[in-house]
């Protein structure tokens, strides 16, 4: 019996339930569509701020690169040039007769003085000999191993001078 009164209801209610599923079920498709057309429209304005924000990326990058090849060729420049002042600098010393022969100054006891002190009888106090100061003759092999050194501090200037210039 009950059945039979659901039954009855049912068909007796048949179209306002039909309307009501048809109605909710266009507002739910109002709905999709409504917030499909939103969600398109932040996509496109996201793709386009990205597509500006790519494109000024690269123009920065591209001046970025610009400038960084133009210091590269000045520190390129620059160290040509010292080494060129260098090496002239160097063939300049080594082809100098006066730098060729290098003497060592050194200081020797005068002949005539006393080198002893106290070996005088009646003296009470010492006397220290007086110097002069000699000249001799670097040896050979003495020179071309200060030419060496002299080569190595050159190169470690260079060398200096390249990092200094890297840090400007």
């Amino acid at each position: 019996m009950l059945l039979t009164m659901a039954i009855d209801l049912f068909k007796r209610f048949l179209p306002q339930i039909i309307g009501a599923l048809v109605i909710m079920g266009a507002l739910a498709y109002a709905h999709h569509k409504i917030d499909q057309g939103g969600y398109n429209r932040a996509v496109t304005e996201y793709e386009k701020r990205d597509a500006e924000t790519q494109r000024q990326s690269e123009e920065l990058l591209k001046l970025k690169q610009h400038e960084a090849d133009i210091a590269n060729q000045l520190n390129r420049e620059r160290t040509t040039n010292a080494i060129k002042i260098y090496a002239q600098h160097y063939d300049d010393l080594r082809n100098n007769p006066v730098v060729e022969r290098v003497f060592i100054r050194t200081k020797t006891a005068n002949c005539g003085s006393d080198t002893m002190p106290g070996a005088g009888k009646d003296r009470s106090t010492t006397q220290k000999g007086f110097e002069r100061v000699g000249q001799t003759e670097l040896p050979e092999s003495n020179l071309r191993e200060l030419n060496k050194v002299i080569s190595d501090i050159e190169r470690m200037q260079l060398k200096c001078e390249q990092v200094l210039n890297s840090v400007e």
